[in-house]
């Protein structure tokens, strides 16, 4: 188009393989990002990222692409800013608290890119968009409809949090806090505390913020979005402890584990207050997600040092995390 109002924009995009599927292809990013550059680049006037990855793969894609004026990101829960090269990446913070404006000029003599970025807090001075409104209202009635076939009193509180309940995206993947504490607790209270130790990985608390006063229902489903079962595993203590290091090494990712009755005192993790041992069978109340192999992958069922997987039946406290932390939280008003 000659119009010089009118500027052809393109997009390439990575994201990662999260929960992957048999029916899908997954390539490399690296690869699949250069590629897709190649396809769109002559096409257009300029060409934008538009990723899902970690910020070190966005760094590594944006000294791949070098053209590329701005790559806008996600998966990191806290807000980023950096620049590579002549390349800006920016991440806004997660769960809409806000929002990075791009303003872009263009100039098709020079084929010169500008970005000027800002970062809006999203608060109450923001008039509320109407139809917008009312499909977030819409939604809330659906949540609130699905809720209530697990909890018939999702509003009713449940506990008074006298001191917030810290399960913000950082520390909730890097250090033991006391939502995470509940959240294991309630894991082993599913099971009437017959269980040696209890472990979820910090990447199913999705709330990423502080809860305090009045908890309800809802709240816990905000913490715990994706549900799923508590298991009960007979697990070998070499298998056990292999466990405990990778999560303790993937301090800042999801697959760091929140712990109950589970600690490292030196070089030494301890059991029930009892140094590990390593030839012993122990049970241990997992979520369901961790023995799907996605955040540490040599825990699978099909382990041979994984002896037993007991799967709660629909009327049990396991058969729905949510549903277990609600129960416990109600023994400790």
């Amino acid at each position: 188009d000659e119009d010089a109002t009118n500027v052809k924009v393109g997009f390439i995009s990575v994201c990662i393989p999260s929960n992957p599927k048999d029916y899908v292809e997954y390539g490399n990013m690296f690869v699949k990002a250069r590629a897709s550059y190649a396809a769109i680049k002559d096409s257009v006037d300029v060409v934008f990222g538009l990723t899902h990855v970690k910020i070190t793969n966005d760094k590594r894609i944006a000294k791949l692409i070098p053209d590329l004026p701005l790559i806008m990101g996600g998966h990191e829960h806290t807000n980023k800013y950096e620049k590579v090269g002549d390349v800006i990446i920016a991440k806004a913070d997660a769960n809409a608290k806000t929002a990075y404006i791009h303003r872009i000029s263009y100039d098709r003599n020079t084929k010169k890119t500008v970005v000027t970025s800002e970062l809006k807090e999203i608060n109450s001075s923001i008039k509320e968009e109407e139809n917008v409104k009312t499909l977030v209202d819409n939604w809330q009635t659906i949540l609130k409809t699905k809720i209530k076939e697990i909890i018939s009193t999702p509003d009713k509180v449940i506990y008074t949090a006298k001191r917030p309940l810290d399960g913000r995206d950082t520390p909730i993947r890097s250090i033991q806090t006391n939502l995470g504490d509940i959240v294991t607790r309630s894991m082993s209270y599913a099971f009437n505390d017959n269980v040696d130790c209890a472990l979820v990985n910090g990447g199913s608390i999705r709330i990423d913020d502080q809860l305090e006063g009045a908890i309800n229902a809802v709240d816990i489903f905000r913490v715990l979005p994706y549900g799923g079962a508590v298991l009960k595993v007979e697990i070998n203590g070499r298998l056990l402890k292999r466990v405990l290091d990778y999560g303790e090494l993937a301090a800042g990712t999801g697959a760091y584990l929140q712990r109950y009755n589970a600690k490292k005192v030196g070089e030494k993790w301890y059991i029930k207050n009892q140094e590990l041992i390593t030839n012993k069978t122990y049970t241990v109340a997992f979520s369901d997600y961790l023995l799907k192999g996605f955040d540490i992958p040599f825990l699978k069922a099909d382990n041979k040092e994984v002896y037993d997987v007991y799967e709660p039946k629909e009327n049990e406290l396991g058969y729905d995390i949510r549903k277990a932390v609600i129960e416990y939280l109600k023994t400790k008003k």
